[in-house]
């Protein structure tokens, strides 16, 4: 039999984590006998063309620790999304980043209108917590779950304020706190799941700082290249970025650092193959 690689890895998860994010949807319209606007509308938002990295970081985690991913943790790894979708919603709306197309459809606001959308937006972050209230967890893991989720999100939220505004964001070191917040903090919700949710290994708190660690440098690395390319594509965007501070050399360079760091606290956990997560850093 084949080994799996890591796009084998993507392809074989990212199907089934719409398959179930597909089932939330349903079961969300058949409680109100199909006639329900809003989750129509939070089946449009939910459903779009995503990578699905938040949810497959989670799984990639789970799988590093030698554990056997089966439907439950695929289940388990998918509140995340939700919170990351109702995240895009709002972002895109007209007194945010006033975006009309995202992944080559039409926002969630563009098509629904601007109160709907926030609507939309407010129903899939309270879902998240409700879907992840109901899984066969164990309560103390559980708990965990919800505090880092509920952290996690709240950084988000302080993040995008911090973007929004602005405000004396005159070096490199202020914006990637920005992207800490923005970026990092469900990229380290989903990477801390996959390692409370594994059951090969105690949590033990080195372990923890190291996948902290990870996500704080990878999310950064993640908006480095994100915003580059959003760049590259629109040269007339206007956000700031790191290339208000470093030439296109030293930002590469600034990027292969923080890949080197990301790798570097993986390969300080014992009893753990790092090999995809390593190769998905190095794909950034």
């Amino acid at each position: 039999m084949e080994s799996m690689t890591l796009t084998n890895f993507i392809d074989e998860y990212t199907l089934q984590i719409n398959q179930e994010l597909n089932l939330i949807s349903d079961s969300y319209i058949a409680k109100t006998n199909g006639d329900s606007d809003l989750f129509n509308m939070m089946k449009y938002s939910l459903l779009s063309n995503g990578k699905r990295v938040r949810p497959l970081l989670t799984l990639l985690i789970i799988q590093a620790f030698g554990e056997k991913i089966n439907t439950n943790l695929v289940k388990s790894a998918l509140p995340v999304e939700l919170i990351h979708a109702y995240s895009l919603v709002h972002d895109d709306l007209p007194d945010m980043d006033d975006d009309e197309y995202r992944r080559g459809e039409l926002t969630t606001w563009k098509k629904f209108g601007s109160d709907n959308a926030i609507l939309v937006g407010d129903a899939l972050l309270t879902h998240a917590f409700l879907y992840l209230s109901k899984l066969p967890i164990e309560s103390e893991i559980l708990i965990k779950l919800i505090e880092e989720m509920s952290n996690s999100a709240q950084e988000m939220v302080l993040g995008q304020q911090k973007d929004i505004a602005q405000i004396n964001v005159d070096s490199l070191n202020k914006l990637e706190n920005i992207h800490k917040l923005k970026t990092s903090a469900l990229l380290r919700y989903s990477i801390l799941a996959g390692y409370y949710l594994q059951n090969k290994k105690p949590i033990n708190n080195d372990d923890l700082m190291n996948l902290t660690t990870f996500a704080n440098n990878y999310g950064i690395a993640y908006q480095l290249v994100d915003d580059f390319k959003d760049l590259k594509q629109n040269s007339d965007l206007k956000k700031n970025t790191a290339l208000n501070f470093l030439s296109e050399i030293d930002l590469k360079k600034r990027i292969d650092f923080l890949k080197f760091q990301s790798i570097k606290s993986l390969q300080k956990i014992s009893q753990f193959d790092p090999s995809f997560l390593i190769e998905l850093v190095n794909k950034l």
